[in-house]
């Protein structure tokens, strides 16, 4: 569904500098954390294996 605001002018998202720019500081602060989220994620992985192969050797 399009709608129209003049005619043969179809609707767009008009953005003025700021809001791009906001809206770009955010969706750039939303994958940096979710990067970061998943880098922390495997490094508690990986310390669990170390952990229990240390366990199993009796270090």
């Amino acid at each position: 569904m399009k709608s129209i605001l003049f005619k043969g002018v179809l609707h767009k998202r008009f953005e003025t500098k700021e809001q791009k720019k906001k809206r770009i500081q955010e969706k750039f602060l939303n994958d940096y954390k979710n990067y970061q989220f998943k880098k922390q994620k495997k490094v508690s992985d990986d310390s669990i294996i170390l952990n229990e192969i240390k366990k199993y050797l009796g270090l």
